[in-house]
C-alpha cells in the first residue's frame, strides 16, 4: 500500500474526465494505491468534518463512484464500507481532497472481508432502519408477488445527508426487512432524488429527479421482480425551469387509459399523463392559494378512496418544509376531485389538514398496488430542524410503523384516520379505552416514564377538544431547541368514546387516536415501562391494556 502527494499536472493524466473541472493548480491531492484483497475497503468518518471528495480509479483509467465523504480528522466516530470485492487483484486508487497528511483518517483506514455496523441501542424495533448511514425519504413503495418493495433515500458513506442513492430493502410483513443491494446510484445527470415505482406486466418501472445542475425527471427499469435496475437511454423523461421540480408520483388512471404523474413544482403540485412511460404532456397545477405555503411541497401522493356507493374521493398529499403544525418538516393532505387532467380541492382554501401532528413524521408516500386495495403509508421519522443532530450511531433515522388510511368525515368535511397497519399489531403497544360524558369539561394525562424519571405525556383537554403530546422530560432533548416542544392535535370526535392506540419503541412515540396520530422521536436512557394516568374528574373512565409481542 502506497500513500503520495501529486500535482495537478501529473494528477490530471491519469484521472476520468468526470473530476477535471475540479482539478485547479495548486490543489494536492492524496492518493492511496493499494491493490485489492479484502471485499471492503473501511473509511473512517468524523461527522463534525468537512465533506472531502473521494474518487475512486481502476488500474485502467476505468471511472469508479464519486462521492462526498466526512472523512475523519481528529478522532474516528465509526466507519463506513466501500465495496471492492469486484476488483480483487486489481489495482485500484482512491483519491481525496482536500485531506491533507496527518488527519486521523490516513493512519485509520482498513480492509476488511466483513463489515457489522456499531450497536445503538435507539434503534427502534419493528421499524425500518438502515443498517448504516443516513436516510430520509421512503421511495417507490410498491407491492410485487407477495413482497413489499421499500426504497428510499439513501447516503451510504455517512449519518449525514448527502450522495443521495436509492437503498432497497423488501419484506412479506411490513415488520421484518431484507437489506437488499443498493438499487440506483447517482449519475452524470445527478444525484438520485425521490420518486415511485409502478409495474407492467413483467418490468418494474422507476421514476426519480436526477438532481444536477437542474432537476430533471428520470426513469429506469427492472425485468427480475426490482431487483436490479436499468436507467433508461433516453433520459432525463421530463424537463424544468423550476428549481424545485421534483419526486415524481405516478398512478394509472383507468378512465383514460394513462398514466398520471404527480410533480413538486416549487409551490405548486403539476400534472402530466402518457400512454408509454415515455412522452409526457403537461395537463395542469395545483396549489396557489390552498393550505399551508410557509416551506417548499415536496413528495406528492394522489389517492382514490371510495366515498360509499360510486362515490369517489381523492386525497393529494403534500408534504412542506417548514410549515407542519409543529414547526418544521410535516404532510399536509387536500380532498376533492381528479378528472384525469385536473384536481379540484372540496375544501375552503383557508383549510389546512395534516396526517400526523408530530415532530417527527415527513415525506409520507404509500404503497402503489398494495392488496386489497389498501391505503398503507409510511415516512420519513424525523425533521429537517434538527435530522442531522439527533443522537445516533452509525445510522441515522428510520421509518414509521406502516399505517392503513381510511376516509371519515367529520362536519360536512372529507378526513384522513391513519391506523397502524395490521402487520404491526402484534409489536408491544398499550390499548387505551377512554369514556368521557359528552361536553366534559374534565383533563386527563396519560405518562409513560422509566426509572430514570424521564416521561412523555399525552394529555387530553376535553373541554378544547384537543390532545397534546409532550416529550420535554423524555431523555436527551438539548441538541436542538426544536426538539422538546409540545405537539398538539383536534380532537375530531365528540362521541366522549376514545380509542388510543401507543407503540413505544427505544426511541418514538406513536400514538393513534382514530381520528388523529402523533409521532414523536425519544431518546431516554432506558425504555419506558411504566404506565400511569390522571384525570381532574372522577367521570373520567380510563381502561387500558399492555399487549405483548406474540412473535
Amino acid at each position: 500500500m502506497k500513500k503520495s502527494f501529486l500535482t495537478f499536472c501529473l494528477f490530471a493524466a491519469c484521472m476520468p474526465l468526470f473530476a477535471a473541472a475540479l482539478l485547479q493548480p495548486g490543489n494536492e491531492f492524496n492518493v492511496l494505491r493499494f491493490v485489492a484483497e479484502k471485499n471492503f475497503m473501511l473509511l473512517p468518518v468524523q461527522d463534525t468534518a468537512p465533506e472531502a471528495d473521494v474518487y475512486v480509479v481502476y488500474a485502467n483509467g476505468q471511472q469508479g463512484e464519486r462521492m462526498k465523504v466526512r472523512l475523519a480528522r481528529e478522532r474516528v466516530e465509526y466507519y463506513v464500507p466501500f465495496d471492492i470485492k469486484a476488483y480483487k487483484g486489481r489495482e485500484i486508487s482512491v483519491c481525496m481532497t482536500p485531506v491533507p497528511e496527518g488527519m486521523v483518517c490516513w493512519d485509520s483506514i482498513r480492509f476488511a472481508d466483513e463489515f457489522e455496523p456499531l450497536p445503538c441501542k435507539y434503534r427502534p424495533s419493528g421499524h425500518f432502519v438502515p443498517p448504516y448511514g443516513w436516510i430520509n425519504d421512503p421511495n417507490g413503495m410498491i407491492y410485487r408477488n407477495g413482497e413489499y418493495h421499500l426504497f428510499y433515500q439513501y447516503n451510504p458513506y455517512g449519518c449525514t445527508w448527502g450522495n443521495m442513492h436509492w437503498g432497497h430493502a423488501v419484506s412479506t410483513n411490513l415488520t421484518d426487512w431484507e437489506h437488499l443491494p443498493v438499487a440506483l446510484a447517482p449519475d452524470a445527470w445527478g444525484g438520485i432524488f425521490s420518486g415511485s415505482c409502478v409495474q407492467k406486466q413483467d418490468t418494474v418501472f422507476a421514476f426519480y429527479t436526477s438532481a444536477g445542475a437542474r432537476q430533471t425527471q428520470s426513469m429506469a427499469y427492472s425485468t427480475d421482480d426490482g431487483r436490479t435496475f436499468t436507467k433508461y437511454a433516453g433520459n432525463p423523461v421530463i424537463f424544468s425551469n423550476v428549481p424545485d421540480f421534483r419526486d415524481p408520483k405516478l398512478i394509472w388512471y383507468a378512465p383514460d387509459s394513462v398514466w398520471i404523474m404527480v410533480l413538486a413544482a416549487g409551490q405548486q403540485m403539476d400534472f402530466y399523463k402518457s400512454g408509454n412511460l415515455r412522452q409526457w404532456e403537461y395537463l395542469s397545477s395545483f396549489g396557489k392559494g390552498y393550505g399551508c405555503h410557509d416551506g417548499v411541497w415536496e413528495c406528492p401522493d394522489l389517492l382514490c378512496f371510495n366515498a360509499g356507493g360510486k362515490n369517489e374521493k381523492w386525497v393529494l398529499f403534500c408534504n412542506i418544509n417548514p410549515g407542519g403544525p409543529a414547526g418544521g418538516s410535516a404532510t399536509q393532505y387536500f380532498t376533492g376531485s381528479f378528472n384525469g387532467r385536473e384536481f379540484a380541492c372540496d375544501s375552503d382554501s383557508s383549510v389546512t389538514k395534516w396526517l400526523d401532528y408530530g415532530k417527527d413524521h415527513y415525506a409520507a408516500v404509500t404503497f402503489t398496488d398494495a392488496p386489497d386495495d389498501r391505503k398503507i403509508s409510511m415516512a420519513w421519522m424525523n425533521n429537517w430542524q434538527y435530522a442531522p443532530l439527533v443522537p445516533a450511531t452509525h445510522y441515522r433515522s428510520a421509518m414509521t410503523l406502516p399505517r392503513d388510511l381510511q376516509l371519515f368525515r367529520h362536519k360536512g368535511g372529507y378526513y384522513l384516520s391513519s391506523l397502524p397497519s395490521k402487520e404491526v399489531q402484534d409489536l408491544p403497544h398499550y390499548e387505551i379505552s377512554i369514556t368521557v360524558p359528552k361536553k366534559s369539561k374534565a383533563g386527563l394525562e396519560l405518562k409513560f416514564s422509566n426509572a430514570a424519571g424521564e416521561y412523555v405525556t399525552i394529555t387530553y383537554d376535553f373541554a378544547a377538544d384537543t390532545v397534546v403530546m409532550d416529550r420535554a422530560h423524555s431523555g436527551i432533548t438539548g441538541f436542538s431547541d426544536d426538539f422538546p416542544v409540545p405537539t398538539a392535535a383536534p380532537l375530531l370526535d365528540e362521541s366522549g368514546r376514545y380509542k388510543l392506540s401507543v407503540y413505544l419503541s427505544a426511541s418514538s412515540v406513536e400514538a393513534f387516536g382514530g381520528t388523529w396520530c402523533m409521532t414523536n422521536n425519544v431518546y431516554p436512557s432506558a425504555p419506558y415501562d411504566t404506565f400511569t394516568y390522571t384525570a381532574t374528574d372522577k367521570s373520567v373512565k380510563v381502561e387500558y391494556e399492555l399487549k405483548s409481542n406474540t412473535k
